[in-house]
């Protein structure tokens, strides 16, 4: 900071120093003139030496030092020529926004708006107490009387009177409407039997009836095993036990042994898959070959053969299978025997026949159903027989699935006819 009285000392260093420079005053003989702004004079001053230094763009004085400003004015020139509009300046940012005015004054009441909708009807609410009984009202008037009640009962006979005199005879009255008819009186009891009446003509004669049917007394004894393992079946005879299954190159292991007397009807083979090559199927008894055999060939899976070998209690029976030609593993799907076990015979009674035709469609089985009136009672209350129709040389048999069917098989593949006759209850 300076003194007091440094101020007018530095004013008239300042304007003695603007004197000598010109910028302060003009000769006399010069016309007066405007100043014109040269700009700002910046004059530091030592605080402690007191020290003066001048510059036209100092805007920071030195440390130590304090800054005056003084604006230096200097006399105009001649106008010079008029200079091009200068470029629109950049538009400035957006100030600040103002404060918030004044609320206005309430403004006047607007139209009343229209009725709003009838608001919807509240629930019923629940019901009062019931009030006090009320005192009793006056007596009313007396009504009016009313009408003349009916006719009371008839009252009881009164005792006889005296008898009076006699009096004179009156004159006869009319007669009198005729009554109602009286309703219809309860049936009376049947009445007895009339005498029998003459003899009707003699009917037509019907038609004869069946013969009697004889029960031999046979019984079927079925041998079936199923699910042995696959076997390499080639041209040395393989040997299949019927009832469990069992395979075996040697006769004695696969055989079983027969527990009635009677006779093998029918055995057979059947596989999962058809064999490539030739299959011959036939019964062994006690070791050796006995009665037909079959054949599966073609595409077949199975054969049966009708051998009506007799057997007795203690017999050994076999299949035998071979090969006609190299070797294969196949998988036995059923191996199969069936015996007929003779007994004692007996009239059937009530029996009836069934006989027709039924055509195979290049199979091995054919199902026959048997239509209403033509059933038997199960499938052990009937048997069956076939015929062969068209192709010789295959082999049928019968097997009952029920009372009102039964398949019939054949040894190979066949598109025949065949014929059948039932017979049973």
């Amino acid at each position: 900071m300076s003194s007091p009285g440094s101020a007018p000392r530095l004013v008239a260093l300042v304007l003695s120093t603007l004197v000598l420079l010109g910028l302060v005053c003009a000769p006399a003989s010069a016309a007066p003139v405007p100043a014109k702004p040269l700009g700002n004079l910046y004059v530091c001053v030592r605080d402690t030496t007191r020290v003066m230094s001048f510059a036209w763009s100092v805007t920071v004085c030195p440390r130590g030092s304090t800054k005056f400003v003084l604006l230096v004015a200097a006399r105009p020139g001649a106008a010079g020529p008029r200079g091009a509009t200068g470029a629109t300046g950049a538009v400035g940012p957006q100030g600040p926004t103002g404060p918030t005015g004044a609320i206005g004054a309430t403004g006047p009441a607007g139209p009343t708006g229209p009725t709003g909708l009838t608001g919807l009807t509240g629930a019923t609410g629940p019901t009062g107490p019931t009030g006090a009984t009320g005192d009793v009202g006056p007596q009313g008037p007396i009504g009016a009387t009313g009408d003349v009640g009916p006719q009371g009962p008839t009252g009881a006979t009164g005792a006889q009177g005296t008898q009076g005199t006699q009096g004179l005879a009156g004159s006869t009255g009319s007669t009198g409407a005729t009554g109602a008819t009286g309703a219809t009186g309860a049936a009376g009891a049947t009445g007895a039997a009339g005498p029998q009446g003459p003899q009707g003509p003699t009917g037509p004669q019907g038609p004869a009836g069946l013969p009697p049917v004889w029960d031999n007394g046979t019984t079927t004894v079925s041998f079936t095993g199923t699910g042995f393992t696959p076997t390499v079946l080639s041209t040395t005879r393989t040997y299949v036990d019927a009832a469990s299954g069992v395979t075996s190159a040697n006769f004695a292991l696969a055989a079983h042994e027969v527990s009635t007397d009677g006779t093998i009807a029918s055995v057979g083979l059947s596989f999962t898959t058809p064999p490539t090559g030739s299959l011959s199927v036939q019964l062994f008894l006690n070791g050796v070959a006995n009665g037909a055999s079959c054949t599966i060939t073609g595409g077949a899976t199975s054969c049966a053969a009708v051998v009506g070998v007799p057997v007795v209690v203690g017999d050994q029976v076999a299949i035998g299978v071979r090969r006609s030609t190299g070797t294969e593993t196949l998988t036995p799907a059923q191996s199969s025997a069936t015996e007929v076990v003779e007994g004692g015979a007996a009239l059937v009674a009530g029996p009836h026949l069934v006989a027709s035709y039924t055509k195979f469609t290049n199979t091995t089985e054919a199902v026959v159903q048997l239509g209403t009136g033509a059933e038997f009672t199960s499938a052990a209350t009937y048997i069956c027989t076939v015929t062969g129709a068209d192709q010789p040389g295959v082999v049928y048999s019968v097997t009952n699935t029920g009372g009102s069917s039964f398949t019939v098989n054949a040894s190979t593949t066949t598109s025949d006819r065949v014929n059948y006759v039932c017979v049973g209850r």
